[in-house]
C-alpha cells in the first residue's frame, strides 16, 4: 500500500459512510409505503448529494501525484472538506427520529425545515473544494496556471452562487431550477472524470 492509498483510506470510508447513511434513509423512506409523499425537489437534492460525494472521491484520484497530499494538515483539510459532504447527506433525507410512527411522511416538509442548512453545508464544501483545487493547480504549475479563469469562475463560483440561491430563495419552482441547473453544471465539468 503506497502513502495515496493510505491517505485516502479514511477519506473513502468517510464517503461510504454518507452513501450508506442515504441509502439507509431511502430504504426507510420506501418501507413507510402509500404513508410517504413524494417530493420531487427532496428526492433529487438527496441524488445530486450522492453524486457529489461520488464526484468528490474521483477526484481525489486525480491528485494521487501530489506529494503534499499526505502532510498532516493538508490533509486534515481533506477530512474536513469529506466530512462536510458527510454531514450533508445526513441532512439530505429524513432520519428514523425525523419519520412519524403513524400519519403522512412529507418528504416536502421535511426538506423545506431543512434546505438551509443542506445547501449552506454544500456551499461550505465548494468554498473548501475550490480552495484546494486552487492549491493543486498553483502547486502543479508553480504558480497561476491550468484552466482559464472564465472555467474557474463558472466551475467553483457558478455552484457556490447556485447553493447559496438555493439556500435562501423561497420559490420551489426556482429551487427546482436551480438544482437542474448545477446538477448539468457537474456532470458537464465531470465529463472525462475517470480513473485513468
Amino acid at each position: 500500500m503506497d502513502r495515496f492509498e493510505y491517505a485516502t483510506g479514511l477519506m473513502s470510508i468517510i464517503a461510504g459512510l454518507a452513501l450508506a447513511d442515504l441509502a439507509t434513509s431511502a430504504h426507510r423512506l420506501v418501507k413507510t409505503g402509500n404513508r410517504l409523499v413524494w417530493d420531487t425537489l427532496a428526492v433529487a437534492s438527496a441524488g445530486y448529494v450522492a453524486f457529489t460525494l461520488i464526484r468528490m472521491w474521483f477526484a481525489l484520484w486525480g491528485v494521487r501525484a501530489f506529494e503534499g497530499l499526505t502532510g498532516l494538515w493538508f490533509y486534515l483539510s481533506l477530512i474536513l472538506e469529506m466530512f462536510v459532504l458527510f454531514l450533508a447527506a445526513a441532512v439530505a433525507l429524513p432520519d428514523e427520529r425525523d419519520v412519524p410512527v403513524e400519519g403522512p411522511v412529507d418528504l416536502a416538509g421535511y426538506y423545506n425545515k431543512h434546505r438551509t442548512y443542506l445547501w449552506l453545508l454544500l456551499a461550505v464544501f465548494q468554498l473548501a473544494f475550490g480552495a484546494h483545487a486552487l492549491f493543486f493547480q498553483w502547486s502543479m504549475h508553480g504558480g497561476p496556471g491550468g484552466p482559464p479563469l472564465w472555467a474557474w469562475a463558472l466551475f467553483v463560483g457558478g455552484p457556490l452562487v447556485i447553493y447559496l440561491a438555493l439556500a435562501t430563495l423561497p420559490s420551489r419552482r426556482g429551487q427546482g431550477a436551480l438544482l437542474v441547473a448545477v446538477a448539468c453544471l457537474e456532470v458537464f465539468a465531470s465529463l472525462g472524470t475517470g480513473l485513468s
